[in-house]
């Protein structure tokens, strides 16, 4: 199984989740969104290896927990990107305010799960090259595009309101996410997305 690059990403994750719960917080809404998009990362990248464990180990498994596992792994990749377009804007808004804001994101999250749910998928399996592909999959890539289009729209327009530190290091996550999903877009076989996503957050 090709997982090693996944199990780099949690060793990473892991350790920026590590050290932030050693930290003295406040309680603030902002911290709680970042803890909140550290944990859909986490999850999203274990259902990472477990769609590839899945499709390794086909034969072992009902087709129902495998078509389960696969979907949850694309939709969680949309709801990555909600995360991160929540945390971006947290400068924006006061936390009434935000509430109301990311309250239509949430819909199209939601709407996007759905599709994705609702479309086929289908999977390749060859010695050590596993992936995904079929019209479930192109669309988690639209959907995710979409949401990055929008964190990168929001960056640029308000920049002066958001905070440097955070908006540039999103801005370099977007970019290595971008990166990453268009090589795995045009090679199937290098599964990047995830770890592009652990190493944004870092």
């Amino acid at each position: 199984m090709n997982i090693q690059v996944q199990c780099c990403g949690l060793v990473m994750m892991g350790l920026i989740l590590y050290f932030y719960l050693r930290q003295k917080t406040v309680g603030l809404y902002t911290e709680k969104i970042f803890l909140r998009t550290l944990i859909v990362m986490i999850t999203s990248v274990v259902l990472d290896v477990l769609s590839i464990v899945a499709i390794t180990y086909r034969s072992f498994f009902p087709e129902i927990i495998l078509y389960g596992i696969c979907k949850t792994y694309l939709v969680s990749i949309i709801w990555v990107c909600f995360c991160a377009l929540s945390y971006v804007i947290t400068d924006l808004y006061n936390e009434k305010e935000y509430a109301k804001a990311i309250k239509r994101y949430f819909f199209i999250k939601c709407f996007a799960s759905l599709v994705v749910y609702i479309l086929p998928i289908s999977y390749y399996h060859d010695e050590s090259v596993v992936f995904t592909y079929g019209p479930s999959v192109l669309m988690t890539y639209v959907f995710s595009v979409l949401f990055i289009i929008c964190i990168l729209y929001h960056i640029i327009r308000y920049s002066k309101q958001l905070n440097a530190k955070r908006r540039d290091a999103v801005l370099m996550w977007m970019i290595a996410w971008l990166v990453a999903a268009g090589i795995q877009f045009v090679n199937n076989e290098l599964l990047l997305v995830g770890f592009a996503c652990s190493l944004g957050m870092m």
